[in-house]
């Protein structure tokens, strides 16, 4: 059982917002400690909108040893394969 939704992909922002975060992810600063990640890695975004029109957008991206790439996000393969290392929440101050 479920909820019809439109694909998060077909969001009119969804390309710009995955080529602003692939810009900051390889950027030298990307992250505010250091962190050793491996060939392979996978990294989800989500971005909640509060609002009720279920505007969240999820991104997923591999690192390739040099390189964060964007992939397409696969929650099944995600939840079989992987184990949840970190998890963390940005917080916006007003």
């Amino acid at each position: 059982m479920g909820e019809t939704a439109i694909p998060y992909f077909l969001n009119p922002m969804f390309d710009i917002n995955e080529k602003l975060l692939l810009e900051v992810l390889n950027s030298p600063n990307a992250f505010d400690k250091e962190l050793n990640f491996k060939r392979g890695n996978r990294l989800e975004v989500f971005l909640f909108n509060h609002s009720t029109s279920g505007d969240n957008l999820y991104f997923n991206f591999r690192y390739t040893g040099k390189l964060w790439t964007a992939i397409d996000g696969d929650v099944f393969d995600l939840m079989s394969r992987f184990d949840k290392v970190i998890q963390g929440e940005i917080k916006v101050t007003e």
